[in-house]
């Protein structure tokens, strides 16, 4: 009896870790979607303005500001995009090898290179870009233009954005190590389709 509720012990411990990866992971996914469900929206305010730019150009009256705010507004686009493109698998990625490998390989594979690849390069860069802003808050820098605005505020989306990726790959390492310890001991035919980003039942 002792033995059978040290195995029941043990199962609901692991499911209760299960379920935390799992509710962290969730969260992390739901703000990253919410946020890229926003920047879907600036799209078409940005391409209005690149318009109306080369029209003034075209015409003679170019703008002061108009070429340093289609940057400003594009960086702020895909920076704070770019967690939702790793979330929904649409970064760039070559699968001439993993395209033929059966789908726990490629959770396997996945998640060694999220660990020895992204996360490292990610967060490397993270201080580099959170000093780059902080100087120019600080400083209250502005751009070399004759508009001269305020660098900062195109730049917090720098720090915000990679933040947002940074976590969003740990939010990839636990749907892989979920799916990897939920799908122990099975196997698994070769599939010729390419692992999808990874979504979490419940």
């Amino acid at each position: 009896l002792t033995k059978i509720n040290r195995i029941l012990d043990t199962k609901r411990r692991k499911e209760t870790q299960m379920n935390i990866l799992k509710s962290i992971s969730k969260v992390i996914d739901t703000i990253n979607e919410k946020v890229g469900m926003v920047c879907s929206y600036i799209s078409a305010p940005l391409m209005l303005l690149i318009v109306f730019e080369v029209v003034s150009r075209k015409l003679g009256h170019p703008t002061i500001w108009g070429y340093e705010t289609i940057i400003g507004v594009y960086g702020w686009l895909i920076l704070m995009s770019a967690a939702y493109g790793l979330l929904h698998d649409s970064i760039v990625k070559v699968d001439i090898l993993s395209g033929g490998w059966d789908e726990k390989t490629q959770h396997i594979v996945a998640l060694i290179t999220y660990i020895i690849f992204f996360i490292p390069f990610v967060t490397y860069l993270l201080p580099a870009i959170y000093n780059s802003f902080w100087l120019d808050f600080t400083t209250q820098a502005r751009s070399w233009s004759s508009w001269a605005p305020l660098r900062w505020p195109w730049k917090l989306c720098m720090p915000i954005g990679w933040t947002l990726l940074w976590l969003q790959g740990l939010s990839e390492i636990m749907k892989h190590i979920i799916f990897l310890i939920e799908n122990k001991g099975k196997s698994f035919k070769r599939d010729k389709q390419v692992m999808k980003g990874g979504e979490l039942d419940g």
